[in-house]
């Protein structure tokens, strides 16, 4: 048991040091998905935008994005700019999930993207869109 405390005690700091990784609540992603939803809101296509910031151990840093829009075909324009937004920023979050709805049903969502920031997943792609996220 001993052993147990002593790995989880070195453990936990790292894992909250962690790129993604981190546990506590962090500002300055915060302050983005305020600032993502002011982009979107200011986008005559979009009725309606918010955001939910998560973090903790088996979260790590993440943003959700919902918004609605006036019409279907603006969805991907939506998501577009949420995820430039998010890749342009030095904010240390690395997972980002947009759902956009119709005015007319705000349950079932007409398009959605999961942005993960990592050499596996969305950066190549993300990084041929957009160069480089900036880092602090």
């Amino acid at each position: 048991m001993t052993r147990f405390v002593a790995l989880l005690a070195l453990l936990l700091p790292l894992l909250a040091c962690g790129k993604g990784g981190g546990v506590s609540y962090n500002q300055e992603v915060d302050d983005l998905g305020k600032h993502i939803v002011e982009v979107l809101k200011d986008d005559p296509a979009v009725k309606d935008a918010s955001y939910r910031y998560e973090h903790g151990l088996d979260r790590g840093q993440h943003l959700h994005i919902t918004g609605t829009v006036n019409d279907p075909a603006a969805a991907q324009q939506m998501i577009d700019e949420a995820a430039k937004t998010f890749w342009l920023s030095p904010a240390p979050v690395y997972h980002l999930t947009v759902k956009v709805f119709s005015p007319t049903d705000s349950t079932t969502p007409i398009a959605t993207d999961d942005i993960e920031d990592a050499n596996t997943f969305d950066r190549p792609e993300m990084e041929k869109k957009y160069g480089p996220r900036p880092t602090h």
